[in-house]
């Protein structure tokens, strides 16, 4: 009885061992994670998602993307690790406001998902004004709110912008200003702001909206002078298509001549108008295509008219440029050669 109790005992033993070599303990899954929107704008909120073991407890690590030491995040509201709880289907959400690039992990049951990062587009704010003569004050304020990045103000100048202040940073208090001279008394100026980007703290680089503003005296622009800019080649039978006929102004004097304003007209009285500010360098040219385009492409010297038929009759015409009610200068031909020289 006694040996049949030993073996009987053994038997179990070797049982049990063999049930516990069979039977593995439980293996979490590892959790995913996505962020969006992909791309912060300034400082927002920014939403995790993804899946986890159902019921568990997902907990969310984080670091500023310059760092990149991911550490539990905190709940500044409460001090305690931010976690939520996977659903029974095991999604999760969580909410994080972010102020500059980020990188996002969360952890489940021991296991720790993918590292996704989150790269921010600044936002600059820009305020003009102008109380002295020929001078606009600039101030810009960076958000999110991060010191040194660089700063470019850019004037409008037709369908392309120039720099007028650039190669400096925005100040401890994450903003910039600056005095702009030499800005033309009594006109109207379009300017915007161009900051970034960082790549130390994942900041991509972010163009205000543009502001207009009159500036500030009376203005001192000589009346152009006849002659001043000239017709110098009209395609009026191009190979084919509406942008194959144009004008060709070019200027004859030795500084730029603002054409804003200024007219094109035909013998029948169709009119295009330099709109915005559009200055034309000292010996440059500019072409002014019939057809639909866009302005400053392929290159600033290109400008459309934006019409849908021909403009300029073959078998003779008259091209007259005038700058308000001033004449500058005109063309004319009699007779098809397809192109004239002025």
């Amino acid at each position: 009885m006694r040996q049949r109790a030993i073996l009987a005992a053994a038997t179990v033993a070797i049982g049990v061992g063999i049930a516990a070599i069979v039977s593995p303990a439980f293996a979490a899954t590892t959790p995913t994670i996505a962020v969006a929107p992909g791309q912060a704008t300034g400082f927002q909120e920014v939403t995790l998602t993804g899946q986890a073991d159902a019921g568990a407890t997902v907990t969310l690590y984080e670091s500023a993307y310059l760092f990149n030491d991911l550490q539990p995040a905190t709940d500044w509201d409460t001090g305690d690790t931010v976690t939520a709880t996977a659903s029974s289907t095991g999604a999760y959400t969580i909410k994080r406001y972010v102020d500059t690039g980020f990188l996002f992990a969360v952890e489940a049951g021991g296991e720790r998902s993918k590292t996704v990062t989150i790269k921010m587009k600044v936002v600059p704010a820009l305020t003009l004004s102008s109380t002295s003569s020929g001078s606009v004050k600039v101030h810009v304020a960076a958000d999110p709110g991060q010191p040194y990045l660089p700063v470019d103000i850019q004037r409008q100048n037709g369908s392309a912008w120039t720099k007028v202040s650039g190669g400096f940073t925005t100040d401890p208090e994450a903003t910039f200003d600056v005095t702009l001279t030499g800005q033309g008394a009594g006109t109207t100026q379009a300017y915007r702001a161009v900051v970034g980007p960082d790549d130390d703290n994942g900041l991509v680089t972010g163009t205000s909206s543009t502001k207009t503003i009159k500036v500030y005296g009376t203005s001192t622009t000589p009346t152009p002078a006849a002659g001043s800019v000239q017709f110098t080649k009209i395609q009026y039978h191009g190979p084919s298509g509406l942008n194959n006929e144009w004008v060709r102004l070019t200027n004859k004097t030795s500084k730029a001549v603002n054409l804003s304003g200024w007219t094109v007209k035909d013998a029948a009285g169709n009119t295009y108008t330099f709109s915005g500010s559009y200055s034309l360098g000292a010996g440059k040219n500019v072409y002014v295509h019939t057809g639909k385009g866009t302005n400053g492409k392929p290159d600033a010297g290109h400008r459309y008219w934006g019409k849908t038929g021909y403009i300029w009759n073959n078998g003779g015409d008259t091209a007259t440029l005038r700058a308000g009610a001033k004449w500058i200068d005109s063309c004319k031909w009699t007779s098809d050669k397809k192109v004239t020289y002025c």
